[in-house]
């Protein structure tokens, strides 16, 4: 299933001395564990917030280095243990109650996946080794629920952001607030975007300069198909949300979905505006871009067997308009006398040339594919269901079903056709040298055979 996906990759920090005793090495272990505690319940928690948001819109999955698995196993044996149920969960995360399934208001969808954007951009656009609180993740309401009995005191110098801190727990002045140098957890949660994790943990400690913070570091990656997604999923929210229609139960169905209606009207806009174009210009350049992006995308609708999106593009008058409206104009660059405009108009032209070749290929392919899913089960088949079965089928599709089947079923399906079909299929086959001619006039023999019968 696509999804938006957010990884978390969590190391272990150490600190490193050019004179460490062990008091010291013993005083680092236990801030680390401290640390990596205030972190990973801090993960949890977000993690919670998010699904309970968003629902399927959200997966997650966490990763961590060998090296701090040995670290932990070593000195912090629990977390281990934690991280491998919070992992579990990651994998088959149960969907929520504001799955997209669920939802049935327009507004509150379109809400929920504005929402979903500005808090995972917020995420990306940051450090959060150094400002993972500050990623609006965190409402006041999870603030208060969670940290409400560790509110003591509030780091107010001017490392603190005091922006985050007065929208977060909802008070107008800070500078009053007394400073607990020796409460880390809640310090750490406060961090100014300018500055680093390691530089509050040294202020706190009052350590020494060569006391280093490294490889503390929550990695939000694998952000997939954010923005085709989301662009493509909002552009339809009425067809999305009618319940008479439609009934989603995953986001791949949607994607299909959104496809489908997608890229047939983009197709459609094409050839007019390949013949408005007027030299090369940043309109011309767009459209470029536009059109190369069209071409990967159905060339990734490839493989999606019985997708609505090649039914759409057969039925609407794309392919049409293509063929008609591209050249039926003069087209650009072919009597101009720039060399550049020359090679603008090939490229144009290429690129569609592509496309249209693209959506043969996909039409095709998935011609063949609902072929060979209707006809799984011939050889078994009793002759009335056979015959209902191919009712209405065109001679294309019983050709693509049956050319790499063996002869044995080829006889099976000729035999049983009616006899216009059959005509049909021995034009189409007139000019392919893979297919047994004797093959055709076996099945007419037989469908004869059955008439005198009769």
């Amino acid at each position: 299933m696509r999804s938006i996906c957010l990884n978390f990759e969590i190391n272990h920090i150490e600190f490193i001395s050019n004179n460490i005793n062990d008091e010291i090495d013993s005083q680092s272990i236990e801030l680390s564990k401290k640390l990596v505690e205030s972190y990973y319940s801090k993960i949890n928690n977000v993690l919670a917030e998010i699904s309970n948001e968003f629902g399927s819109l959200f997966k997650y999955s966490i990763s961590i280095s060998n090296e701090s698995i040995a670290f932990y196993k070593e000195h912090f044996p629990a977390f281990i243990d934690e991280l491998k149920e919070l992992n579990k969960r990651s994998i088959s995360f149960p969907l929520c109650v504001s799955s997209l399934s669920d939802i049935t208001n327009i507004n509150k969808f379109n809400t929920e996946i504005q929402e979903h954007k500005n808090s995972v951009n917020s995420i990306l656009s940051f450090e959060t080794t150094d400002v993972l609180f500050a990623s609006n993740l965190f409402t006041k309401n999870l603030f208060d629920k969670v940290y409400r009995s560790k509110i003591k005191a509030i780091w107010a110098s001017t490392i603190v952001n005091k922006q985050y801190v007065n929208k977060l727990i909802g008070i107008d002045d800070v500078e009053g607030v007394e400073l607990l140098q020796s409460d880390n957890e809640l310090c750490a949660m406060f961090i100014d975007d300018k500055y680093k994790l390691s530089d509050i943990i040294n202020k706190l400690n009052d350590k020494s300069a060569d006391t280093q913070l490294v490889n503390l570091s929550f990695n939000y990656s694998d952000f997939i198909d954010n923005d085709t997604i989301l662009d493509k999923l909002r552009s339809f929210p009425e067809q999305l949300m009618s319940e008479s229609n439609f009934t989603f139960s995953s986001l791949s169905e949607i994607i299909n979905y959104a496809e489908s209606e997608f890229i047939p009207k983009y197709v459609n806009t094409l050839p007019e505006s390949i013949s408005n174009l007027e030299g090369i210009n940043k309109d011309s350049l767009l459209l470029i871009s536009k059109f190369e992006s069209i071409n990967n995308d159905i060339h990734k609708c490839k493989e999606i067997e019985r997708s609505k999106l090649w039914n759409y593009l057969n039925s609407t008058s794309s392919i049409a308009n293509l063929n008609n409206k591209v050249f039926d104009k003069q087209f650009i660059g072919n009597n101009c006398d720039f060399d550049s405009q020359k090679q603008f108009s090939m490229q144009i032209k290429n690129l569609y040339l592509q496309l249209s070749s693209n959506i043969d290929d996909c039409l095709e392919n998935d011609n063949l594919k609902n072929a060979q899913y209707r006809f799984t089960d011939l050889e078994n088949m009793p002759k009335v269901k056979l015959k209902k079965l191919f009712s209405g089928v065109d001679a294309k599709t019983i050709l693509y079903s049956i050319q790499n089947q063996s002869a044995m079923l080829k006889d099976r399906v000729l035999s049983n056709i009616p006899y216009r079909v059959l005509d049909e299929i021995e034009e189409l086959i007139a000019v392919d040298n893979d297919f047994d001619k004797v093959e055709i006039r076996n099945a007419r023999r037989r469908i004869l055979s059955k008439l005198k019968k009769i």
